[in-house]
């Protein structure tokens, strides 16, 4: 389900074309990351008044609150209704959520091996699977219309890497941005990358790498 399509036959194309937007949530708090920080909330709705997604009738997000948060302020800014799905949500670290050195602990072991699992957690790969599955369910339910799914960085990078093929990279994660946008096409030929990650739309867009503290990225080998 996951093979690139280079070349598309556009009659069909224009009479079944799935899009689904992938944004990232807004920057969130440094001290808090289930809260959009002020500068959050201002690039969702800059993201939302770029048109650089379009004619979207429905928003899907995770439960978790900066998601919830995210889909909120582009629901009123799209006029589109939001459904949450829990299989949506960022890949479980174990057990509550790291911030600060705690990530230090987790965050290179796992990356370094796509099957590592911390007690409570998930791995990548499953994580990965979670998310796909996810997505080709959300794919054949909305046939024919635009659509955005709000995710988290990490998985929003790993299924970035099941559409291309590959395994995923350290480096999409770390540039990924906050309310950036990805645009994807579905078919029942499976998934296309129509626009990469994208945030030239900002006036201050913020990365993962901007925001992770130095012992994070120094464990990253960054």
């Amino acid at each position: 389900m996951f093979d690139l399509v280079q070349e598309r036959d556009v009659s069909k194309v224009l009479s079944s074309r799935t899009l689904v937007y992938l944004i990232v949530h807004g920057e969130t708090q440094p001290e808090n990351p289930e809260s959009l920080s002020e500068k959050g909330r201002s690039q969702v709705v800059e993201l939302a008044r770029s048109r650089v997604a379009s004619g979207v009738q429905t928003i899907y997000t995770s439960s978790l609150k900066e998601a919830s948060s995210t889909a909120a302020v582009l629901a009123k800014e799209f006029e589109a209704k939001t459904e949450t799905k829990d299989c949506l949500s960022e890949v479980a670290l174990g057990k509550g959520r790291p911030i600060g050195k705690q990530l230090v602990e987790r965050l290179p072991t796992m990356w370094n091996d796509m099957n590592h699992v911390r007690p409570g957690g998930e791995s990548f790969n499953t994580a990965k699977r979670r998310f796909g599955d996810c997505m080709n369910n959300i794919g054949e339910r909305n046939a024919g219309e635009s659509i955005v799914v709000v995710s988290h960085p990490i998985v929003a990078a790993l299924f970035l890497s099941l559409v291309r093929g590959g395994a995923p990279q350290l480096e999409d994660w770390l540039y990924m941005g906050y309310a950036s946008c990805t645009a994807y096409e579905y078919s029942n030929r499976g998934w296309s990358l129509v626009m990469p990650p994208d945030d030239s739309y900002l006036t201050e867009p913020t990365s993962v790498k901007d925001r992770l503290p130095k012992e994070v990225l120094q464990a990253l080998g960054v």
